[in-house]
């Protein structure tokens, strides 16, 4: 179903960010949530989504086709993505914040591991 996802988005995650999926799908806490793939309702998608929030972005704020969003802001603040077309060798790539004005996008992370074990 990762798969499936990556298709209907036109990109292919990195390892780190697969490899989250299918541990936990998703996550959700009281200070934030990481977009995900929902096991139950893999092709759902609504916020929370990896698939829902990355269309609700590319549709409403002309999102780039290589930025996928992980972390969306339900208040149309800026989202934090992962920049696919700053991709390593190994197919890891840096989670970035990418502005909703402008499309400027102020990096974070260099990847989506490093992102997830200081969330």
């Amino acid at each position: 179903m990762i798969e499936h996802v990556e298709n209907l988005l036109g990109v292919r995650f990195p390892p780190s960010y697969k490899a989250f999926l299918l541990e936990h799908g998703a996550l959700f806490s009281s200070v934030g949530a990481i977009s995900g793939v929902f096991p139950q309702s893999p092709l759902a998608a609504n916020a929370g989504t990896v698939l829902g929030d990355t269309l609700y972005y590319r549709e409403h704020f002309q999102l780039l086709a290589d930025f996928v969003v992980i972390e969306r802001d339900f208040d149309d603040n800026d989202p934090w993505c992962l920049d696919l077309s700053a991709a390593s060798s190994n197919g890891e790539c840096p989670v970035v914040c990418y502005g909703l004005k402008g499309g400027a996008s102020k990096r974070l992370y260099a990847s989506f591991g490093d992102c997830f074990n200081e969330w």
